[in-house]
């Protein structure tokens, strides 16, 4: 496991220090510009043993600790000499004006929600809100400094994690064969500042999509400014019906009949208002929707995240852990996926013990061109297993009494 940088606690045990015997505005500044730049360089360091022990799969997590600090554990390091310097003591943590508009330099390979309108943004803070230092005057005033330090990084914390932007977007996907064209499309959902330096691409498990990350994307953005989420819904995830969840959000439809509409209609033949399967036979190229297609929807979204020198890392959940790591090993062109990539986040992610012969991917591919495209999770039949976890968890947090 990656431990702490050297020298990081001498860092915060001497800027402590240098708080607590400052005695002039000037010498706290001086004290702060000093430590800030030991810190740049030992990011720089960090971010040479983060690829010296990624290339060595050295890198793993301990499965008794929060799985969100050990992502961030590992994350900040790659972050390196591209993080930017930490806000000064008092320094609302906000985005910037830039960060408010979609990059337009991007707009040959992504299609955005609403004409290029930000969406999902929460209002600005105001930065006259959060308590500032102004002054020390003698060593006696060194505690209370320090409890108005940390009143104001606590508020500038909590501005933060309400103001994490958050935009929904399409990238246009490989060209699948037989697919229609409003389909071969990925979307994305992107959590942090647009101008981050780094990009985490994540890939969900089976029966879920991009919002499954929500939580965990948002934490990352906050305590990683230079950090950005992209997680990624898969061209299946395009077939779903929201209509209904979205009611439920907009507060149009209760719980009931949420579950009634996805849910409920199968045990109870009074509901006639209710969701349509998508039949297999209305979506035959679904069958052709294997690994290389998913790998190739991948690359596109890796290079649009690659853009203007950004750096990228790409992760997974379940079967998105084993999509990732597909990822990585897939040759496009000559070239390796991994090359692509500053490292590799696997969480529980799916294996095998054996390789699966070349006789068995035959027969396997041979059954498909007859069996649903899609897989039964857990001996439950799609959609269901992936309705199930959505009402379930919607209606967790809309009617949680």
């Amino acid at each position: 496991p990656m431990g702490r940088p050297p020298g990081l606690r001498g860092a915060v045990n001497r800027l402590t220090g240098d708080l607590q015997g400052a005695r002039r505005r000037r010498d706290l500044a001086a004290a702060s510009d000093e430590i800030a730049g030991e810190g740049d360089a030992l990011l720089h360091a960090a971010r040479q043993l983060g690829r010296e022990q990624v290339g060595d799969h050295r890198l793993h997590a301990d499965i008794g600790q929060p799985l969100d600090r050990q992502l961030l554990r590992l994350l900040a390091p790659l972050a390196g000499a591209r993080a930017r310097r930490p806000p000064e003591l008092g320094q609302p943590l906000v985005a910037a004006e830039d960060d408010q508009h979609d990059d337009h330099d991007d707009h040959d390979l992504e299609h955005t929600d609403a004409h290029c309108r930000a969406s999902l943004q929460p209002a600005r803070v105001d930065a006259e809100a959060v308590p500032t230092v102004t002054s020390i005057s003698r060593r006696g005033r060194a505690f209370p400094l320090l409890v108005t330090a940390l009143v104001a990084l606590a508020v500038a914390a909590a501005a933060a994690d309400a103001r994490v932007p958050v935009r929904l977007g399409t990238v246009e996907g490989f060209q699948a064969r037989g697919t229609p064209a409003e389909l071969n499309e990925v979307g994305i959902v992107k959590t942090g500042r647009l101008k981050a330096a780094n990009v985490l691409v994540l890939n969900p498990g089976t029966s879920a999509g991009g919002g499954y990350f929500d939580p965990l994307a948002r934490t990352i953005a906050r305590r990683l400014p230079s950090w950005q989420v992209w997680s990624v819904e898969r061209r299946e995830n395009l077939l779903e019906d929201q209509s209904m969840v979205d009611a439920l959000k907009a507060g149009r439809v209760d719980g009931r009949e949420l579950f009634d509409y996805y849910l409920g209609y199968l045990s109870d033949p009074g509901v006639t208002d209710h969701y349509d399967p998508v039949a297999d036979a209305d979506v035959p190229f679904a069958r052709d929707w294997g690994m290389n297609v998913e790998v190739q929807d991948l690359h596109r979204v890796v290079r649009l995240a690659g853009r203007h020198g950004r750096n990228v890392a790409m992760g997974g959940h379940s079967l998105g852990g084993t999509i990732t790591t597909a990822y990585a090993t897939w040759d496009f062109k000559g070239r390796a996926g991994a090359d692509d990539l500053s490292g590799l986040v696997l969480i529980d992610g799916a294996s095998r013990t054996t390789a699966i012969s070349p006789e068995d991917a035959e027969s396997a591919l041979a059954d498909l061109q007859t069996d649903s495209p899609w897989i039964a999770f857990g001996g439950i039949p799609a959609p269901f297993a992936g309705l199930f976890g959505t009402i379930g968890s919607a209606l967790t947090k809309a009617e949680p009494d």
